[in-house]
């Protein structure tokens, strides 16, 4: 209810403000309007005075008053309304009293200029002008009346129009915020109601919670009395026998504690020789296990490679063009081959020392790829990653060396993780191979390309007679 109040009060003061301010500006209109058609003047706003006199007096008021002078016949024809200021009545010119006959004059001769006895000049270039007749300035008067009334209706129902509109629209704009506010209260109302819901829920789980809580710690609590009440009660059983147990004299207590001191010494003494005994037994088992495996490794290994060279052989016989590959390893060092087979089953035994030394020195004495490819795996599984990163880069160059060099780029994803920099070095050099090896191509298919054949030329044509 307080924001619905809020929102109204706004809405309110926002119609008001815009009807003031739609009259203000509307009036300066219609000010303007009249101030170029002429009826009221630009620094005149109120309407003007009916002080004036009219040309309807009496006629006997009329016969006691002079002649009106040929000054006055403006002042007369002059008609006041209520749309034109009052102009500021000029003084009349000090001139003799007419005699008695003409004081009789009706009141339509009033009207006409009468030429004194001594007339001025500005009197004598007054009369060269022909004066506005009243009814004539009457209905100029009238006329400007009803063209101003009209405009000024028209913009009245303009702005009255324009108000309306307003107004509407104000109205249209206050219900939409009115719907707004009830929809705003009914959603606050649902979640005022669903918070009160939850809250209500929570607090009945709480509830239930704590329920369960003291129930438990009630258990609990009993079964800790219980277990404590045993074990008081074994305490005095314990102290009972103790008391039972106990020496009579001091020299008793004194033979029955060295009884125990030497028991227990020789319990320790034979606990100590047992762990001695096992621990020995343990290591050497271990050793013995140690050499066994390493030794059943050696032997499978040297059978494997004594198969392998006995595969290689058999089938270096039946077919004498061998794969690169086959000629690769035949072109292997027997005893290289026996060493990188004790590497990798020194790898395979976990014994990651002496495989990095037998690695070590099949990459100082051979060119194989594999082998720092195989050696940055052991730094790999040892988590060594910088010097992993350097076999993988070692690997990378000694395959762009090889005849491959393609597969150079095997390395690259495991070396961009390890060492961007290495990594984009390695790239760089393929790119290069890369080119320089499609750079040979194409030169070597310019040169082995044919020459281009020459092209007949066309057989001259005879001419037409009509050309």
């Amino acid at each position: 209810m307080p924001v619905i109040r809020w929102i109204m009060n706004h809405l309110v003061i926002v119609f008001v403000t815009v009807l003031v301010v739609a009259g203000l500006v509307y009036q300066d209109e219609i000010k303007r309007e009249l101030v170029q058609l002429g009826v009221m003047d630009s620094e005149t706003s109120e309407v003007a005075s009916t002080e004036a006199t009219t040309p309807a007096a009496p006629a006997a008021a009329e016969a006691e008053e002079p002649a009106a002078t040929p000054e006055q016949a403006p002042a007369v024809a002059q008609m006041p309304t209520h749309l034109t200021a009052a102009p500021a009545p000029t003084p009349a010119p000090t001139t003799a009293p007419a005699p008695e006959a003409e004081q009789a004059v009706p009141a339509e001769a009033a009207v006409a200029p009468v030429a004194p006895a001594a007339p001025s000049a500005s009197v004598a270039s007054a009369t060269t002008a022909k004066p506005m007749s009243p009814e004539e300035m009457a209905a100029k008067n009238k006329a400007a009346f009803e063209v101003a009334q009209a405009k000024a209706q028209q913009m009245q129902a303009e702005a009255e129009a324009k108000r309306k509109e307003a107004y509407e629209k104000a109205q249209a704009e206050a219900l939409k915020a009115q719907e707004a506010a009830r929809d705003a209260q009914a959603a606050a109302e649902a979640s005022m109601k669903k918070a009160q819901a939850e809250a209500q829920a929570r607090q009945e789980e709480a509830v239930a919670r704590q329920k369960a809580a003291y129930e438990q710690a009630q258990a609990q609590a009993a079964e800790q009395a219980k277990k404590a009440q045993e074990q008081a009660q074994k305490m005095q059983t314990q102290m009972a026998e103790a008391q039972a147990a106990a020496p009579k004299t001091p020299a008793d207590a004194q033979a029955q504690a060295q009884q125990v001191r030497e028991k227990a010494m020789a319990e320790y003494q034979a606990r100590q020789q047992a762990q001695a005994k096992a621990q020995a037994e343990w290591i050497e088992a271990r050793e013995k296990a140690r050499q066994q495996a390493q030794a059943e490794a050696q032997e499978r290994a040297k059978a494997a490679y004594e198969r392998a060279q006995a595969q290689r052989a058999e089938m270096a016989k039946r077919a004498p063009m061998q794969s690169p590959a086959d000629a690769a390893n035949a072109n292997i060092d027997p005893a290289v081959m026996e060493q990188w087979s004790a590497a990798r089953s020194a790898y395979w035994q976990r014994d990651f020392a002496k495989a990095e030394e037998l690695y070590k020195a099949l990459a100082a004495t051979s060119e194989d790829a594999d082998v720092t490819g195989e050696l940055g795996n052991l730094y790999f599984m040892q988590r060594r990653y910088e010097d992993a990163a350097e076999m993988y880069y070692q690997t990378g160059l000694r395959l762009l060396n090889g005849d491959k060099p393609w597969t150079a780029g095997s390395v690259l994803g495991v070396l961009f993780r390890l060492d961007p920099e290495k990594a984009n070095d390695l790239r760089g050099k393929l790119r290069e191979a890369h080119a320089a090896a499609m750079a040979k191509a194409a030169a070597e298919r310019q040169a082995n390309a044919p020459a281009p054949a020459p092209m007949p030329m066309p057989a001259p044509t005879e001419n037409n007679a009509a050309n």
